[in-house]
């Protein structure tokens, strides 16, 4: 009878996803990710197989624990009026800065130019997630007022500058910004889209 596992692989792969974060694919040794996961490497092997099944995992994490939250939250009509739900979104790069100091950016914006991503499976779920986002925008862009009667095309492009702006602020994060750039660049898109 196999013996059960002695750690969280949740937990462990939460610990991976966020040194990949920090570090990048390459950067993160897998000596490193051991300890971060605090595993054993025979543990490692049977529950992943291999370095890139754990950066797949860590992908998996982060589309779970903040992507689909946040596509759920611009899509959810309890959460305020579309403007009110795109402004969460918008300001919640300057919001992680200024309330708990995470200047990490964001673990997908990382993941898209990480040289890990250049295989099939990493890009398909790098934009599987972003086309998340990008329906949230969307589902949040056709309740507002100023957008009666555009057609899907243009609110298909509209949901795509907002969440090239969301990258933007998100890379701007983890290059240092201070949070008052941070929020003077949302609150800027959010008054275009009130004033549309």
């Amino acid at each position: 009878m196999a013996r059960p596992r002695a750690f969280n692989i949740d937990d462990a792969t939460a610990r991976a996803m966020n040194l990949f974060w920090e570090r990048g694919y390459e950067e993160s040794a897998l000596s490193e990710l051991l300890q971060r996961m605090g595993i054993v490497r025979g543990s490692f092997y049977k529950a992943y197989g291999d370095k890139r099944s754990v950066w797949l995992a860590a992908l998996d994490c982060y589309d779970r624990t903040v992507v689909q939250p946040a596509a759920a939250a611009l899509a959810d009509h309890a959460r305020g009026d579309g403007l009110e739900r795109l402004a969460a979104f918008l300001n919640a790069p300057a919001a992680a800065v200024r309330d708990s100091g995470d200047k990490r950016g964001c673990f997908l914006c990382s993941a898209a130019v990480d040289s890990a991503a250049n295989d099939t499976e990493s890009r398909q779920r790098i934009l599987a997630m972003f086309a998340r986002l990008e329906a949230g925008l969307f589902d949040a862009l056709k309740t507002l007022n100023i957008n009666a009667g555009a057609s899907a095309d243009a609110l298909s492009a509209q949901a795509k500058l907002l969440l090239t702006c969301y990258i933007g602020l998100r890379v701007l994060a983890r290059a240092g910004s201070s949070v008052e750039a941070l929020e003077a660049a949302a609150q800027a898109q959010i008054a275009a889209l009130a004033t549309a």
